[in-house]
């Protein structure tokens, strides 16, 4: 017989008792498309126009591209009739009614209620009863770019075995992509699944209850202004330039950063800017 196995944790393929490993990837835009419509049409005597199509293809541009994303989406624009733009701006709140909703409609079409914020939370919560220090980590990354975040950046934050552990974790419940997953190479960042840091954020905010408890966000603007200083003292030219994007995205939150905050990490994207003539 043979057993095949779902997981995860993608440190399956380090276990010597498994042979084989499928990396299950991400949706290409017209299989995202094809479970969508697939979904809309079933039992309609008329498909979608083609303006329609169109629409319904700029509308999955902003949903993650995963199986349950889609098919949820789907599902609760079939069921609510809703607009695309409700839906996203639902989407990006991850209001407790909103995912109710998303619980009840998925649990009536296939006896299965986990959404992709539940999935993400219940990982989360584990990752941080693991060490103290992960929960710094992990709001750390939140407000970075989720995508190139320099692992030298984590270690001077914290220390390199929990940083190393750090990692290790996010590699357990499949918050990395698959390029940060191979660190034989020498690979010097990680990259998040976008909507997994998303959701990360909207539960840390909650969880730690950061609009009215900004000392961590001043610890991690401290950090930052620390961090790039060294290495204008260093003169390194190439680590500077792979900040900006980073410290942009920072400023973006500027519902939930200080005032003061803001107007540090300003500055030193400022001072970015100037470095690298990018006036």
């Amino acid at each position: 017989g043979k057993i095949i196995l779902t997981t995860r944790d993608n440190h399956i393929e380090s276990n010597e008792y498994i042979h084989n490993v499928i990396q299950i990837g991400e949706l290409t835009p017209n299989q995202k498309l094809n479970l969508f419509l697939t979904i809309i049409e079933n039992k309609k005597t008329q498909p979608l126009a083609s303006s329609q199509r169109e629409e319904a293809k700029k509308f999955l541009e902003e949903i993650p591209p995963f199986p349950l994303d889609v098919s949820m989406a789907a599902y609760y624009l079939k069921t609510t009739n809703i607009s695309y733009q409700n839906y996203l701006i639902n989407l990006s709140y991850y209001d407790e009614d909103f995912e109710n909703v998303q619980k009840n409609i998925l649990e009536e079409v296939s006896s299965y209620n986990k959404t992709r914020y539940n999935i993400i939370a219940i990982s989360l919560k584990q990752i941080t009863n693991t060490h103290d220090e992960f929960k710094n980590l992990l709001l750390l990354i939140s407000f970075l770019d989720s995508q190139d975040i320099p692992l030298e950046l984590l270690k001077a934050y914290r220390s390199g075995p929990i940083v190393e552990n750090f990692i290790y974790n996010l590699k357990k419940y499949s918050f990395l992509v698959n390029k940060s997953l191979d660190f034989s190479s020498g690979a010097s960042t990680i990259s998040l699944h976008r909507s997994t840091q998303q959701i990360s954020l909207a539960y840390l905010v909650k969880e730690l209850n950061l609009k009215e408890n900004a000392q961590l966000l001043q610890e991690i603007s401290n950090f930052l202004q620390i961090y790039i200083n060294n290495l204008f003292e260093r003169e390194n030219t190439s680590k500077i330039k792979t900040l900006a994007s980073h410290y942009e995205k920072f400023l973006r939150y500027d519902d939930l950063i200080p005032e003061e905050v803001k107007n540090a990490i300003s500055g030193e994207l400022g001072r970015i800017y100037i470095y690298l003539c990018s006036y």
